[in-house]
C-alpha cells in the first residue's frame, strides 16, 4: 500500500478566519477587487489583529459535499468566539458532489458574495485562477496576515499552487494523506460464495453475483463527478505504473500522465509503451463490466455517489478514499447500534458489511 502524498491545493482555512475579517462579501467595498470576485483564494484582507474591526462583518464560505453531522454546533462555537474576537461570523454554504462541475463556475461567475472557497487541483482551481476569479496573494500578503502558516508551508508547496507564476491560494502546511478505498457488502459476498478480495479486478464475480441476484441493487451505482473513471483508474493502477494526469483537470484527460511518486514528475505519454498496455487492460475491463450491466447506464448524469447509494442499499459497492469514507462507516456503525439482534435479523456487524480495499 503506497501513501500518496501530495500538498492539497486547498483555499485559506479557519485559522485564516480568525484572524481577517474584512472581506465580507456582504461589504459593499468588498464585494469585488479590480472586477473580480472577492473569494477566499482573495485573502489579501484589510484587517489583521490589531486593526479596526468595529465593523460588524459575515464571511461566506463555500465548502464541496454537504454538511457533516454536527457541523451547526461547531459553527455556532466558532461564531461566538469569531464575533467576541474579531467583531465577525462565518456562514458556510455547500455544493454537492454532484452539482460540482455546474455550480462551481456558476458561483464564482454569478457575481455572488463569496468570500472564501474551497478549491483544488482536482476542482477547478487552474481554470478559474486563469480566468482571474481569484484574487491574487503576494508573498507580502501571506507573510502579514498568516506568518506562523506561511513559514510551515514547504516552499514545494507554494510552487505548486502558482498559476502562470502567481499565487492565489493557500495550500497546506503538510502533505495530503490518503489512499483510494472501495466498499463491498461483506455479507452478500460470503453468501453468494464470492472469494475473498485483495485487489480491484477481484470485484468481477463479487458484481456478477449482485447482478444476477440482488434485482433491486446495481453492482457499482457510479456518479457522474467523484465516481465517473473511477473504475478505470483503479484498474489502470492496479495493472500499470499508479499515475495521475498531468494537468489533473476536473473530468478531462490530456493524454499525459505523471507517476505518483516520481519525484520529479516526469511527464509521460499514455501512448507510450510504458503507459500504454495499462491502459487498455483497464479499459478493456472496464467495457466489459459495463456491457455485463456491472455499472449503471446513467452514470454520465447520475449525482448520487456510489458511497451514498451503497448507503441506500442501492449500490453493493461504495468508492472513496480514506477519509471522505469515514462517514459511510460511521453511518453503518449507527445502523448496527440500532438494529435488533435476532435469528430473523442478525447483527450487521461493521465487518461483515463493509470490506476496505487498497488500490495503491
Amino acid at each position: 500500500m503506497t501513501i500518496r502524498k501530495k500538498h492539497s491545493i486547498v483555499t485559506i482555512m479557519l485559522v485564516m478566519l480568525m484572524i481577517l475579517s474584512g472581506c465580507s462579501g456582504n461589504d459593499a467595498g468588498s464585494k469585488a477587487n479590480d472586477g473580480k470576485t472577492n473569494t477566499a483564494s482573495n485573502t489579501a484582507s484589510k484587517n489583521a489583529a490589531g486593526t479596526d474591526t468595529s465593523d460588524d462583518v459575515n464571511l461566506v464560505f463555500y465548502l464541496l459535499g454537504e454538511a457533516p453531522a454536527g457541523m451547526d454546533a461547531v459553527v455556532k462555537e466558532l461564531n461566538k468566539k469569531m464575533k467576541a474576537d474579531i467583531n465577525s461570523t462565518v456562514e458556510f454554504r455547500y455544493i454537492g458532489w454532484g452539482d460540482l462541475a455546474s455550480k462551481y463556475p456558476l458561483v464564482l461567475a454569478a457575481g455572488e458574495d463569496v468570500d472564501l472557497i474551497y478549491s483544488a487541483n482536482w476542482a477547478y482551481y487552474n481554470q478559474e485562477a486563469a480566468k482571474g476569479a481569484f484574487r491574487e496573494l503576494t508573498k507580502e500578503d501571506l507573510q502579514k496576515f498568516m506568518p506562523l502558516h506561511h513559514k510551515a508551508t514547504p516552499e514545494k508547496a507554494w510552487k505548486e499552487a502558482e498559476v502562470n507564476g502567481k499565487i492565489f491560494m493557500v495550500p497546506t502546511a503538510t502533505p495530503d494523506q490518503k489512499v483510494p478505498v472501495t466498499l463491498i457488502r461483506g455479507d452478500l459476498r460470503k453468501k453468494y460464495g464470492v472469494p475473498e478480495i485483495k485487489k480491484f479486478s477481484d470485484l468481477e464475480p463479487y458484481l456478477d453475483a449482485i447482478k444476477k441476484n440482488e434485482k433491486g441493487m446495481i453492482p457499482i451505482n457510479m456518479d457522474s463527478q467523484y465516481d465517473y473513471g473511477k473504475v478505470f483508474t483503479n484498474l489502470q493502477n492496479e495493472m500499470g505504473p499508479a499515475s495521475v494526469d498531468a494537468v489533473l483537470v476536473t473530468n478531462g484527460w490530456t493524454g499525459t500522465a505523471t507517476e505518483w511518486d516520481d519525484p520529479e514528475y516526469k511527464v509521460h505519454s499514455i501512448f507510450e509503451p510504458y503507459m500504454l498496455e495499462s491502459y487498455k487492460g483497464a479499459a478493456k475491463i472496464a467495457k466489459s463490466w459495463y456491457d455485463n450491466g456491472y455499472l449503471n447506464k446513467n452514470a454520465i448524469s447520475n449525482t448520487v455517489r456510489s458511497k451514498d447509494a451503497f448507503e441506500q442499499g442501492k449500490s453493493a459497492v461504495g468508492i472513496g478514499n480514506s477519509n471522505d469514507i469515514q462517514s459511510t462507516l460511521a453511518k453503518a456503525d449507527e445502523m448496527v447500534g440500532r438494529l435488533k439482534l435476532s435469528r430473523t435479523c442478525p447483527k450487521r456487524a461493521l465487518t461483515q458489511w463493509t470490506l476496505i480495499l487498497t488500490m495503491v
